[in-house]
């Protein structure tokens, strides 16, 4: 089971890049807008306006869309390292802090222990051991 939203999310997505881009765009043709400054309701006032106002809707709506899916891979995070049995507190912080890989890996580790030695820390260690001499 992969914790990351790679995997799930739609081709528009497979990037993080897709927001930044629509942004770029739509930043293009409003500054476009404000420096040409077109007569109201010409063919140029219409071809500058309308791709603003596209550009930064997709913009607002892939970023929307991303963190939705972040939102579900950590619930999905939390649930699998509850059913381990690994209690992590008010820590939900740590989902950021390892890629989606080296938590498969961190997991991997933790269904190897037996219920009554599954340490999260060591798990973490054993998969990153320059994680906690960085802090």
């Amino acid at each position: 089971m992969n914790v990351g939203t790679y995997r799930e999310a739609p081709a528009t997505l497979k990037s993080r890049f897709a927001p930044l881009i629509a942004l770029t765009v739509w930043l293009a043709f409003g500054a476009a807008f404000l420096v040409v400054r077109p007569g109201r309701f010409t063919t140029v006032y219409w071809l500058l306006l309308v791709p603003t106002f596209l550009a930064g809707g997709a913009a607002m709506w892939l970023q929307h869309l991303q963190t939705r899916l972040d939102r579900r891979a950590q619930k999905r995070w939390e649930a699998r390292l509850k059913s381990l049995s690994v209690d992590i507190g008010g820590d939900s912080h740590l989902y950021q802090m390892l890629d989606p890989p080296e938590w498969d890996r961190v997991f991997q580790y933790l269904e190897t222990c037996p219920p009554s030695a599954r340490n999260l820390r060591d798990a973490i260690y054993a998969v990153d051991p320059t994680y906690f001499d960085s802090g």
